[in-house]
């Protein structure tokens, strides 16, 4: 049948189906720009919330390493413990975070002279090891244990463990990891190190030890403690 128009009911039906095809084709343009627009405002508030994780992480290292220097135990041991979660969850820190700990190491607690036979004097004498000390020793020792840390990171993060001339005695360093810590001269007396990792002939050889001193079971026999 043909309308008052000159159209046919088959060019009508062509006509709307044309049309149903066209309208189709803008809601499928109008869902991508959509998906897309909610893709970017997701990798901006990704891109967001790092940089606000980061200026965090940035804050609360300055703080720590601030805190360090306190004159109230509390204190520090408050910067030790913020510096070792930013050790954990910041790996760009790590290098900074294990020197600055090491310094700190090693200005509480230096090497006293070696005492010479016979002598008595207060200097030979060393002095308890600190637990703000001990907490700082604690948390760089176990810096290898974190779950993202492979194999070659923990070379990477020990190496910048220095701990020369420190006074180490009795200190716990039960699991430690020092695969390549500086322990040249550090007083290692009564340390038991059978439960350590990562020590060799050489870092027990230039260290402190006496008979008190606990090796593991790798360098027993290997290396003689002093005396």
């Amino acid at each position: 049948m043909r309308r008052t128009d000159g159209s046919t009911r088959g060019d009508l039906a062509a006509e709307t189906q044309e049309r149903r095809g066209r309208g189709s084709s803008w809601t499928a343009r109008i869902q991508i720009l959509s998906a897309l627009a909610t893709v970017g405002a997701l990798v901006f508030t990704g891109w967001q919330t790092r940089l606000i994780q980061q200026q965090n992480l940035t804050q609360a290292l300055g703080q720590a390493v601030d805190q360090l220097d306190s004159d109230q135990l509390s204190v520090r041991l408050l910067g030790i413990h913020t510096l070792g979660r930013v050790l954990r969850d910041s790996p760009p820190d790590r290098q900074a975070i294990a020197q600055g700990l090491s310094r700190f190491i090693r200005e509480r607690a230096p090497a006293t002279p070696a005492a010479k036979p016979g002598e008595t004097s207060p200097t030979s004498i060393p002095k308890p090891l600190a637990e703000d000390v001990q907490t700082a020793l604690s948390v760089l020792a176990h810096a290898g244990s974190f779950s993202d840390v492979t194999d070659a990171d923990v070379g990477d993060i020990s190496q910048y463990i220095d701990l020369h001339a420190t006074n180490l005695i009795d200190a716990n360093l039960f699991d430690a990891d020092l695969t390549g810590a500086n322990l040249s001269g550090a007083d290692l007396s009564g340390v038991d190190l059978s439960k350590t990792w990562g020590l060799t002939p050489a870092q027990v050889e230039k260290a402190r030890t006496d008979a008190a001193t606990k090796l593991p079971p790798p360098l027993q026999g290997k290396v003689h403690p002093d005396q």
